[in-house]
């Protein structure tokens, strides 16, 4: 599992935590799962209100950490926090993409137990914004060429090939001219 860390100094929590769904989902509120969430990484999704109010409502819970889950699609940034807030967080904030929200999001909602173990990722900062910072070209033709150059440079990840391949249908909808021509 790729995710980039808030911009508040915290540290990651040692171990295998359990996942919990946060609720109401959009974590923009007192969580009223908070006996579940106690302990826990909490799961919310992105939108709704400020990255920092989703860490601030799971932390008063009792939360170990945040995993915001990405709904648009888009490249995963770093969240942030208004400078009161991060004053007062202690739980580290983390940010998946689309493809993975949905995977844990759908496992916990099938009622599965899932936990997870949380290891810092050193340089995934950069390569994921690469790809956030990417120029397009308006041509199909000339963007296959820039899809194959970023597919090569991250062969190594799933999770940004996913991404990758889900944006290139994004923004060039349509069949491919060839099989492998993306």
């Amino acid at each position: 599992m790729e995710f980039l860390t808030g911009t508040w100094a915290s540290l990651l929590p040692l171990g295998e935590l359990r996942l919990v769904k946060a609720a109401p989902f959009d974590g923009c509120s007192p969580l009223e799962n908070a006996e579940a969430a106690s302990g826990a990484i909490v799961v919310t999704k992105r939108g709704g209100c400020a990255f920092g109010d989703k860490v601030v409502y799971s932390q008063a819970a009792g939360a170990a950490a945040v995993v915001v889950a990405d709904m648009t699609g888009a490249a995963i940034q770093r969240i942030g926090a208004s400078a009161e807030q991060a004053r007062g967080i202690t739980i580290p904030g983390l940010m998946v993409s689309k493809a993975t929200g949905d995977e844990l999001i759908g496992r916990l909602d099938d009622g599965f137990d899932v936990a997870v173990t949380l290891a810092t990722q050193p340089g995934m900062a950069a390569e994921w914004l690469e790809l956030a910072t990417t120029e397009w070209p308006e041509e199909k033709n000339d963007a296959a060429i820039v899809f194959r150059q970023l597919k090569a440079k991250n062969a190594g990840s799933l999770e940004r090939l996913a991404w990758l391949k889900a944006e290139l249908k994004r923004r060039y909808p349509g069949p491919a001219a060839k099989k492998d021509e993306f």
